[in-house]
């Protein structure tokens, strides 16, 4: 009997360089036996529900109370081992644009991973000046009155709950998840989009008040 693959869209930050929200992961169901440091594993993460969710990190290192982990994009590892129990599975391929790529694991994997910490290092370090700049620029909306680019929205239902997708000429460039409040963004489009959404958001809010309104007044 075949193994039971398992597909996840992969959401967030923290492995930016290798995957991008909206990518589809394909998932090799594996032991901590079969894994080796670099590579990229999935797993269930250490919320309480409701707000669990799976959580793509690379192995860093084996160790007898679980895994260490840590995002291509983090700068520090996880904060606890990974035990088996909260494993789902390793990544061996992923989906763009309708192009499935392999991904790197191994040594390979952990000497990628290397290189894009230590870039993410000089970055951070040449663009903490302008961050403040840049946030009022986006707080301001002017971008988004003088560029208008035309960005699809597309709502998605996925096992870790409802999420809406922003996508310009077939790529992602923001993801939303309204039952966690959080939207991440492919930059400059945070300019465009970051009103937008944060109406979106006040609506999504008003709506909740008024479900819990009628269901205090049936009860």
């Amino acid at each position: 009997m075949g193994k039971n693959w398992i597909n996840r869209f992969y959401q967030g930050p923290s492995m930016a360089g290798t995957f991008r929200s909206g990518d589809l992961l394909f998932i090799e169901p594996v032991s901590v036996a079969g894994l080796r440091p670099g590579d990229i594993v999935v797993y269930i993460d250490s919320q309480p529900p409701p707000y669990r969710v799976n959580t793509a990190h690379r192995v860093i290192g084996i160790k007898p109370q679980g895994l260490i982990c840590r995002g291509d994009n983090n700068p520090l590892p996880d904060p606890e081992p990974l035990p088996e129990e909260r494993l789902i599975g390793r990544v061996t391929r992923f989906e763009r644009g309708g192009r499935v790529r392999k991904v790197r694991g191994g040594r390979l994997g952990l000497w990628r991973a290397r290189g894009l910490w230590a870039r993410r290092g000089i970055w951070r370090t040449i663009a903490a000046p302008l961050r403040p700049l840049y946030r009022r620029l986006r707080r301001s909306g002017l971008v988004a009155i003088l560029w208008k680019p035309e960005i699809l929205q597309i709502r998605f239902c996925s096992p870790d709950g409802q999420y809406v997708k922003y996508v310009r000429r077939g790529r992602t460039v923001a993801v939303w998840r309204p039952a966690r409040n959080e939207c991440r963004f492919r930059k400059p489009f945070d300019l465009v989009l970051w009103r937008e959404i944060a109406r979106e958001r006040e609506r999504e809010r008003e709506r909740d008040r008024a479900a819990a309104e009628a269901r205090e007044h049936e009860s």
